[in-house]
């Protein structure tokens, strides 16, 4: 039973010694094609250096909520609803509740 266990074994670790560049799905993506509707308006600017470290921050964790979902192979839409959605719920949650 032991030199089955061992056979086993062997046999499913037989495959960990190959590649190990990290390659993740979905990392290498086609460049997207260049936007054919005009630019958005800007955004007003922001008053104080919070605002900007909280939307830096959401920025961030958008950012890579966007990773986990191409690390899943997931279409560009699908990444750009993930995105928006976490920068949105993010601020939602960063921004004080009145009293």
């Amino acid at each position: 039973m032991k030199k089955w266990i061992v056979f086993a074994a062997a046999l499913l670790l037989a495959a960990c010694g190959g590649d190990s560049g990290g390659w993740v799905p979905g990392l290498d993506l086609p460049p997207e094609p260049p936007a054919t509707r005009p630019a958005p308006a800007p955004a007003p600017p922001r008053t104080s250096s919070a605002d900007t470290r909280e939307d830096a921050y959401c920025h961030g964790v958008a950012h890579q909520r966007m990773l986990d979902g191409k690390a899943y192979g997931y279409d560009r839409d699908t990444l750009k609803a993930i995105y928006n959605g976490a920068y949105r719920d993010c601020m939602a949650w960063r921004t004080p509740v009145p009293r």
